[in-house]
């Protein structure tokens, strides 16, 4: 079975990509997915976002979503980019002040950082938190 995978509008269930800039560059994923030079993709997992359905329409924020994911992440993710969103996790947890964190300095550690504070942001008990984080990190 076939269906046609337009630019905006992705078909329910799986699928496939053929992306031709990847193809022209005779590449087998984007240059920003992590793998050793000796490896290739197999298969992406997208599991449920939680706080957008599968039609790209906002919802209300499903912290068990998240949670989920997060499982996914510590199991098969990017290690340096789980510790360094448990530091964050850790350090607000703890009311650290953001003056007083010193985050990574890797890219992968900075995004890690820069996500962790927007999920926070959306749990009633850190949402405060989160912000002062943001606003902080922001400059």
């Amino acid at each position: 079975m076939y269906q046609n995978i337009e630019r905006h509008q992705t078909p329910l269930g799986p699928h496939t990509h053929l992306l031709p800039d990847l193809l022209q560059k005779r590449r087998t994923h984007s240059a920003n997915i992590p793998l050793p030079a000796s490896n290739i993709p197999l298969l992406n997992l997208h599991p449920d976002h939680p706080l957008y359905d599968q039609h790209g329409r906002r919802r209300p924020f499903e912290a068990e979503k998240l949670r989920i994911f997060d499982e996914w992440l510590r199991e098969y993710g990017d290690k340096q980019y789980w510790q360094e969103k448990n530091r964050v996790r850790e350090a607000i947890a703890n009311h650290t002040p953001p003056s007083e964190y010193v985050p990574g300095e890797t890219r992968r550690a900075r995004l890690a950082k820069r996500i962790t504070l927007r999920q926070i942001g959306h749990d009633e008990y850190t949402k405060a938190q989160a912000g002062l984080w943001q606003r902080y990190f922001a400059a």
